[in-house]
C-alpha cells in the first residue's frame, strides 16, 4: 500500500488542496490495485483491529464512505473493557477472530458479519491483493 499525502483538484482554473494528511502514518488513505481510494485504520492494545474503508468523492470533492470490511482479533477477552466491549459489540463476546462489512445505505452504516472466506474474497476485490500477506494472526 502506498499512502495517498495529498490530493489537488483544480476548481475555476485554480489547484485547490482536497486532501492533506501528513500526520499519522498508523491511519491512511492509499489507491487500491483496483482503483478504489481506501482509508487503512489499526488498532492494536487490548485487542488487534484493521479496517479498510472504501470512499467515493462528490462533484465538489467531499469524502463519502461506499462500504469497508473490518477484521478484529479478540485474543484475550479479560483484557477488554467488558461493560463497552458488550455493549459496542454484542457478537464478539468470545475470543477469536472476527470478520464484518459495513455498508452505507440512506446515511445509515449497516453492519453485517462475514466468514473468514467472504472476507478474504471481498478483499481482495476491494483492494486488488490478498489479505493474508499482512499475517493479521500473527501479530
Amino acid at each position: 500500500m502506498k499512502r495517498i499525502v495529498g490530493i489537488f483538484t483544480f476548481q475555476t482554473d485554480e489547484p485547490v488542496c482536497t486532501i492533506w494528511d501528513i500526520n499519522d502514518s498508523t491511519e491512511f488513505l492509499f489507491m487500491s490495485d483496483t482503483g478504489n481510494i481506501i482509508y487503512y485504520t489499526q488498532y492494536y492494545g487490548t485487542y488487534y483491529f484493521n479496517g479498510f474503508d472504501c470512499y467515493k468523492f462528490d462533484s465538489d470533492w467531499n469524502k463519502e464512505l461506499f462500504y469497508g470490511l473490518h477484521i478484529y482479533n479478540v485474543y484475550d477477552i479479560s483484557e477488554v473493557d467488558v461493560q463497552w466491549w458488550h455493549e459496542e459489540h454484542p457478537d464478539m463476546t468470545n475470543e477469536g477472530i472476527y470478520y464484518k462489512r459495513y455498508i452505507l445505505k440512506s446515511s445509515l452504516k449497516y453492519e453485517e458479519n462475514l466468514e473468514e472466506k467472504e472476507f478474504l474474497k471481498e478483499f481482495e476485490e476491494m483492494c486488488g491483493f490478498s489479505f493474508d500477506y499482512m499475517k493479521f494472526e500473527e501479530y
